[in-house]
């Protein structure tokens, strides 16, 4: 079996519990229902995408820095272009580390 893009599984799943609703099904379709939602919660950082303005202030790291890892990153699918503009999975982006002084 071959991977899909989570957001597509999360979809289908939901398709099959509208499916088992209108067969009679409402308890297994409420389950199915409960399920993705959760996992939709879990998956967050997964199911956020961000744009490159928003990659820059998150990682500190510059676009031109971004744009050379384009390619790697949407290979493993966490970068894509959208109507021209490249975004990236929110999980495969490190917080900017700020430094911590100590007053002493």
């Amino acid at each position: 079996m071959t991977a899909r893009p989570l957001e597509q599984t999360l979809a289908d799943w939901l398709e099959d519990a509208q499916v088992a609703r209108r067969l009679g099904h409402e308890h297994d379709a409420e389950l199915i229902e409960r399920f993705a939602r959760e996992v939709k919660v879990s998956a967050e950082d997964q199911l956020t995408w961000l744009s490159e303005a928003q990659v820059v202030v998150r990682s500190g790291c510059s676009a031109r820095w971004w744009r050379a890892r384009f390619p790697e990153l949407a290979a493993d699918g966490h970068a894509r272009l959208r109507e021209g503009r490249r975004e990236y999975r929110q999980v495969a982006i490190p917080r900017r580390i700020r430094e911590v002084r100590s007053h002493g």
